[in-house]
């Protein structure tokens, strides 16, 4: 009977433990989301922009869940648990898709710090919590949320189109450049020689990023003139500028030099 009773109150005990650790765990995830990995990369705390609760399942699982429904397991790697995504692996394929969106192939890694929500892409390897460049000496921009996204060399966009711009011709070489404004606006500028003739050198600016420099400027407050007509001949497909208009002039032969307009 004592045996019994000794028994009875072990189990007593032990659930009680269990319940004090579920109640304690989960205020440590609700109390720690500024610290949302464990150094090794897996997300040990929902993620705050999420606006999810932490619930520990009957399975002893820690989830983050929405109106009750789990989204994703607090669990390590990227592996699946009772048919619930990890959270860690949801973030991967989160900073995957904001990489593909915004990052220039040269810089294609994206990160996102989570407490100040800085934002960027680097050519090596991210930092363990993913909210940095793992090597800060290696090639990164910075994506903005203004305008600084045009007037800063170093932004994403900005690299992003400079490395999208595809170059053709001889010789031909690209960098940003300042197009006007104040503070500055920068589109990509490329240089090339026209196969077959030998001399000359062509410069020309891609339509899609000198269009929105323009914009950019005209926010400023500048009525400049040039940039108006350079505006208004891009739109047509006619710039002499551009390099889209130039590419059919020179290397496909699709289109009349006598037809590009100032």
């Amino acid at each position: 009977m004592n045996l019994l009773y000794m028994l009875l109150c072990l189990v007593l005990i032990v659930i009680a433990a269990l319940a004090y650790q579920k109640m304690t765990y989960i205020q440590e995830i609700r109390e720690g989301f500024d610290v949302t990995t464990n150094g090794l990369g897996d997300i040990v705390a929902c993620p705050t922009n999420w606006n999810l609760t932490p619930e520990l399942s009957s399975k002893g699982i820690t989830t983050c869940n929405e109106k009750g429904k789990p989204v994703c397991a607090l669990v390590s790697g990227d592996a699946t648990k009772d048919g619930i995504p990890s959270c860690t692996k949801m973030f991967h394929d989160y900073l995957a898709t904001q990489g593909t969106e915004f990052c220039p192939s040269t810089m294609p890694n994206y990160f996102e710090n989570p407490i100040t929500a800085a934002s960027g892409c680097t050519s090596g390897a991210i930092a363990s919590d993913m909210s940095s460049a793992k090597d800060p000496s290696v090639p990164t921009c910075t994506i903005y949320k203004s305008s600084q996204n045009f007037t800063e060399m170093n932004s994403c966009y900005n690299q992003k189109e400079l490395a999208s711009t595809i170059l053709f011709g001889n010789d031909a070489t690209k960098q940003l450049v300042p197009l006007g404004g104040s503070p500055l606006v920068y589109t990509t500028q490329m240089t090339y020689h026209v196969p077959g003739q030998t001399g000359l050198t062509h410069t020309c600016y891609p339509d899609k990023q000198t269009m929105a420099a323009i914009t950019t400027i005209q926010q400023q407050g500048s009525t400049d003139p040039k940039l108006l007509a350079l505006s208004s001949s891009i739109s047509t497909g006619t710039s002499k500028s551009s390099c889209e208009a130039q590419y059919k002039v020179y290397i496909a032969k699709s289109m009349n030099e006598s037809d590009l307009t100032d």
